[in-house]
């Protein structure tokens, strides 16, 4: 019923509801683009097991000039609202290819996952802003769940007759669901564990005999590194506060060279803090006169007594503790 382009997206791995999809452009005489690096891999590889017919005639991502994008039928990755998913960059007028307008379609054949609704729903926002028209199964339906039943897991437990049941997928209320089916199959070993747990299997039992801590990994700089690694901290400080940096050039005697240079990033521009920059590198330069010779030959205690002095200075005129660092250069 649809005149413009109509784009269907949906999870790559439901390769049943990819079948369906395609048979229904058939039926419809749509020719048939597939968009997304998952869901090629995913049809390659049913067309591969005869999950799929080999003989789709799919039209090549790099002809599509060539057709009408009104008797195309396009599936697409990107359900979930993923950055770099195509549909996010169809929505952004960033596809090399594809480029939806008022009057086209776009066919959400999934739920939100929780936790995803925020990505997704800028999806939405951004297609319906150029016109497309979208739909989901809040408003139409078009979705159909590909997870078991109650029923359905009966029978898969009858069917498999297992002496053990670890439930390890979904949230509390889903693995205790799990739990209570399994136990009504008669299936006395069941254990739901925890993130971390080590469990011993043997034929007739399964017991946590250990923990490990587990910490959430991140790559960043090109290191896999905790999200709990001081450098997060210090980076949400600087994102908050902003960050001082101050630079002293000063002889072996401890005699300042050079007026102490002070710079800013993050806190503000205006004329308060041009003031006290300027305030703040006198006070520094009267602190290095006066201060003892304990302090002015050793390095590591000057840069702690001017980071004080400045650090007091920002709290009393700005309400902030920025990150402050201080470099003393030392000439002979």
């Amino acid at each position: 019923k649809k005149k413009g382009c109509v784009l269907v997206t949906c999870f790559s791995s439901n390769i049943s509801r990819i079948k369906s999809i395609i048979e229904i452009g058939q039926k419809l005489e749509k020719k048939i683009l597939l968009i997304g690096r998952a869901i090629l891999r995913s049809v390659d590889a049913a067309i591969e097991t005869s999950l799929l017919p080999n003989n789709i005639n799919f039209i090549s991502f790099h002809d599509i000039k060539k057709h009408s994008l009104n008797n195309v039928l396009v599936i697409c990755s990107g359900s979930q609202g993923e950055t770099n998913s195509a549909l996010s960059k169809i929505s952004l007028d960033k596809h090399e290819k594809i480029n939806l307008k008022k009057g086209d379609t776009v066919i959400f054949s999934s739920r939100k996952i929780p936790g995803n609704e925020t990505a997704i729903l800028k999806v939405e926002d951004r297609l319906i802003s150029k016109g497309v028209e979208v739909i989901n199964d809040e408003n139409h339906n078009v979705h159909v769940s590909g997870h078991p039943a109650k029923d359905e897991i009966s029978d898969m437990y009858h069917l498999l007759k297992p002496s053990s049941v670890i439930p390890v997928h979904g949230n509390r209320k889903q693995l205790e669901g799990n739990l209570k089916i399994a136990k009504k199959c008669q299936i006395e070993n069941v254990l739901i564990p925890q993130n971390g747990d080590i469990i011993k299997i043997t034929k007739n039992n399964l017991s946590k005999v250990d923990k490990i801590k587990i910490d959430i990994k991140v790559l960043d700089c090109g290191d896999i590194v905790s999200i709990n690694d001081d450098r997060f901290i210090v980076r949400k400080h600087a994102l908050w506060n902003g960050i001082m940096t101050a630079s002293i050039v000063i002889n072996d005697s401890g005699e300042i060279l050079a007026v102490p240079k002070l710079t800013q990033t993050g806190i503000t521009e205006d004329m308060k803090m041009k003031n006290f920059l300027l305030e703040t590198s006198l006070l520094i330069e009267d602190f290095v006169e006066s201060a003892n010779d304990k302090i002015v030959l050793d390095d590591k205690l000057l840069e702690i007594e001017i980071k004080k002095l400045i650090s007091r200075g920002l709290k009393k005129t700005f309400f902030i503790r920025p990150i402050v660092n201080v470099h003393v250069n030392r000439l002979q």
